[in-house]
């Protein structure tokens, strides 16, 4: 009893088999004929095989401009937050300047009524 065909048999091995299954029916014993039907086989397999290289290749350039297009506002947000930061400091340093004079001024002012 012959076993059933395996159902992970790659598509090369597929296309194989009815290559050479249609190279015995068709051209019979001729060496020529089947040697033709392999090699226009092995065309179509390498045209195949460069049209899935170019699909896989243009999913990955699509793929690699969403990254892009996200690293780019990624990079755009840290540098506003950067300039927010500076913008913060600076007003910080400004709020402290105001402090410390105030608090001299109190001190100079409380020490002139204690004179």
């Amino acid at each position: 009893m012959p076993k059933p065909a395996l159902k992970t048999e790659t598509k090369q091995a597929k296309k194989t088999v009815t290559a050479v299954s249609t190279a015995s029916e068709v051209a019979g014993p001729d060496m020529a004929s089947i040697i033709s039907l392999l090699e226009e086989h092995r065309a179509s397999s390498e045209l195949a095989q460069r049209e899935h290289r170019a699909s896989i290749s243009a999913d990955f350039k699509a793929a690699f401009a969403v990254l892009e297009a996200k690293l780019n506002q990624t990079q755009i947000t840290v540098a506003e937050h950067g300039e927010q930061i500076d913008s913060l400091e600076t007003n910080a340093n400004l709020q402290d300047q105001r402090l410390r004079i105030l608090e001299e001024k109190t001190l100079a002012c409380s020490n002139t009524l204690q004179i």
